[in-house]
């Protein structure tokens, strides 16, 4: 059975992203709410059904692709794509080394994101204890 630790992602992308071509009527775009269930159903679903379950995230017509939206996994551990309804070709591959139509590499893009994020947060909470400290020394 897959565990969090063992570091599989579920993660949703929008066709915009440049690993598709065609972008869909704007009426079919998935909304924030619907994507954000996706995925969390379908890390509740991997949790399940452990590496047996990559063949339905391969399914295009599966569950987990619908609108303009679809959810794919990686294994970070060992750098791999392991599932991808839209793109089988990418199955297998070091996600380090997925490019987007444009050749922009994708994954080191997100990392960048994820690690910009986080030293916001730790920034943040860094602000809020100094802040609690400077409290607690004036009672």
């Amino acid at each position: 059975m897959l565990q969090r630790r063992n570091c599989i992602l579920a993660v949703l992308v929008s066709l915009f992203s440049g690993l598709a071509c065609a972008p869909p009527a704007a009426d079919e775009a998935a909304t924030p709410e619907e994507s954000i269930t996706k995925v969390w159903a379908a890390s509740k679903f991997l949790q399940d059904k452990g590496a047996s379950g990559f063949a339905s995230l391969n399914s295009q017509d599966g569950i987990w692709t619908w609108k303009d939206s679809y959810v794919f996994a990686f294994d970070c551990r060992f750098d791999r794509m392991v599932a991808h309804p839209t793109r089988p070709d990418l199955v297998g591959r070091p996600i380090m080394q997925i490019t987007d139509n444009n050749g922009k590499y994708i994954f080191i893009h997100f990392q960048g994101n994820v690690q910009a994020r986080l030293i916001a947060a730790r920034r943040l909470v860094g602000i809020r204890m100094d802040a609690a400290r400077r409290r607690a020394r004036v009672a």
